[in-house]
């Protein structure tokens, strides 16, 4: 019985020490291939933000120059806009300016009536030699 014992426990050493090599190779194979597993699925992942970063890139470039652009152009067609209606106001003033004295002229030389105030009311002073009742009239009005 004692020898039977002993090749039952020789046999089950040897299956015991048989198991443990088989266990720690199918681990070592299992970490292996886990390993490789991971670096070719790690490896995609790895080159993703490289292929991804220039398409941000040149968005957002491409957005501050748009912007940049508009402000200037927007800016720039305000400004001459601005700069035209100056220069109409300022030619308009002038005309004005230049009507004015015409008309000015025009009054001294061919009515020869000065608009004085008196006392804070204007009055019309008529040149001498002129008829309380002109001979011509127009319109209810002397011509």
């Amino acid at each position: 019985m004692e020898s039977t014992q002993r090749e039952i426990r020789e046999l089950t050493a040897s299956e015991l020490a048989r198991r443990v090599r088989n266990s720690r190779r199918a681990a070592r194979n299992a970490l292996r291939t886990i390993g490789r597993d991971t670096v070719e699925a790690a490896a995609p992942m790895h080159t993703l933000p490289l292929k991804a970063w220039p398409k941000p890139l040149i968005f957002g470039l491409n957005h501050s120059l748009g912007i940049s652009a508009g402000s200037w152009a927007t800016t720039r067609w305000w400004s001459s806009s601005i700069r035209a209606r100056i220069k109409t106001v300022a030619g308009l003033d002038f005309e004005i300016a230049e009507t004015r004295r015409t008309l000015a002229r025009i009054e001294m030389v061919a009515w020869r009536i000065a608009l004085p105030e008196i006392e804070e009311e204007q009055a019309v002073v008529r040149p001498s030699g002129t008829l309380d009742k002109p001979r011509w009239i127009w319109c209810g009005r002397p011509a």
